[in-house]
Formats: structure tokens, C-alpha cells, sequence
């Protein structure tokens, strides 16, 4: 170092003393202009390591704010492998599992994951056990099987039981000269051939009344006993 003082040329104690007083001053500064001028030469790595210049001789060495991983995969979360080391998580699957007979979970291929209820949902659990049904059709129970869809009805049909088998979709049947009945869409007439209400005057081509001594309305001959 071309700056340290020269030794003393004699052995006075305080002449001694002074020079290395000095000397050990110079020698400190010229190592720390030394390591000033080396700083000038640390350089960072493009999302590693970032290096400032303090602009006091000093520099600041840290990690970048976002850090680049090599090998990971877009958009994906990140999970320690066997070997302790940082790797992309493929399936989240792997990790959120649904429950059976109720929730479905699926990967949607870009780092997420779909929620939904299972396909047909069972009976068991509140569903159907089907996965669709007829229109307009009706349903019957199976136990803890899936539903019966019944026949489609037609207009004026209901179902009508069986001991031990589903019901069948039916029509009501009338009786000939004694009930009618007329089906419509969503609707069921019942009537008789002609009018018998008390007020009524139906027409019969014959008739036949027996009378009884304690009968309330009793008709002979033509003409009306109370």
C-alpha cells in the first residue's frame, strides 16, 4: 500500500507510538477503499439476486421482489414433493376429494377445481337416483332404489293402483245410460244421461216404482202420494 507512513528512524517510545498510531488509520482506509472498488464489480442475476449502489460505498444485497421457478408450471399452487423440494401441484385432487353419493370434484385442467353433486344423486341422500326423467311424466317410489317414472298421462287420466305394482296412468270408465264421463286436459266430467234433479222432468220408456207403507215419496199411477 503506497500510502502507509514510513517506520520511525529512531526508537523514541512516543515517535513509536504516533507512527503506528498512523499507520494502523492509513492501512484501515486503503482495505476499505480496496473493498469499495471490488463492490463495483458484484453484479446481481435477472430475477435472483438484486445488488444497489447505495451511493455511500456500501451496497444492498437482496432477493427480488417476485421470484422466477424454474420448472414450475403457470398457475398452479405448490407443494413440497418426497425430497422436501418445491414442485407445481398437477391435480388438485390429489388434495380436496368429494364425498361418496353426494359431491363430485373434478380438475378443470388450469389449476382449479369443480364442485358440483354427484349424477344421479340417490335416493339416500335426498335425490332421485335418476338422471332424467319424462316429461310431464309421474313417479313412483322403489325403496331406496330409484324412481318409477310412470307412463305419460293422457287427458283425464289418473293413476290407478295395483297391490304390489306401480300404479297405471287410466282413464275413469263411465257406465252405459247411467254415468258419463267426459275427459278433458287436466279435467274429468262426470254426468248422468238426462237431468234427475227434483225439478228435473226426464224421460223414461218404462218404469217400474214399488210402494212400501213407511216410503216418504211414494209414485203409482201416475200420481205422487207423500
Amino acid at each position: 500500500m503506497s500510502n502507509l507512513p514510513p517506520p520511525p528512524f529512531n526508537s523514541n517510545p512516543d515517535s513509536e507510538g504516533k507512527f503506528w498510531t498512523r499507520f494502523w488509520r492509513v492501512w484501515l482506509r486503503e482495505i476499505v477503499v480496496r473493498i469499495n472498488e471490488r463492490l463495483t464489480d458484484i453484479l446481481g442475476t435477472t430475477n435472483e439476486i438484486t445488488v444497489v449502489d447505495n451511493g455511500d460505498s456500501t451496497r444492498t444485497v437482496s432477493l427480488p421482489d417476485a421470484i422466477k421457478l424454474d420448472g414450475a408450471t403457470a398457475s398452479r399452487l405448490l407443494a413440497t414433493d418426497s425430497g422436501k423440494l418445491t414442485t407445481s401441484v398437477a391435480d388438485l385432487t390429489t388434495f380436496i376429494a368429494g364425498v361418496a353419493n353426494e359431491t363430485d370434484v373434478t380438475d378443470d385442467g388450469s389449476g382449479g377445481v369443480i364442485v358440483g353433486i354427484v349424477d344421479p344423486l340417490i335416493v339416500a341422500k335426498g335425490g332421485t337416483g335418476v338422471a332424467s326423467l319424462a316429461d310431464h311424466a309421474l313417479v313412483a317410489g322403489s325403496g331406496t332404489g330409484p324412481v318409477t317414472a310412470l307412463a305419460v298421462a293422457g287427458n283425464g287420466e289418473i293413476p290407478i293402483g295395483s297391490v304390489g305394482a306401480d300404479p297405471v296412468p287410466n282413464a275413469i270408465d263411465g257406465t252405459t245410460n247411467q254415468v258419463n264421463v267426459t275427459n278433458g286436459a287436466g279435467a274429468i266430467t262426470l254426468s248422468t244421461p238426462q237431468d234427475i234433479h227434483r225439478e228435473a222432468s226426464p224421460t223414461f220408456l218404462g218404469l217400474n216404482i214399488v210402494c212400501y207403507e213407511n216410503d216418504v215419496v211414494c209414485y203409482e199411477n201416475g200420481v205422487v202420494f207423500y
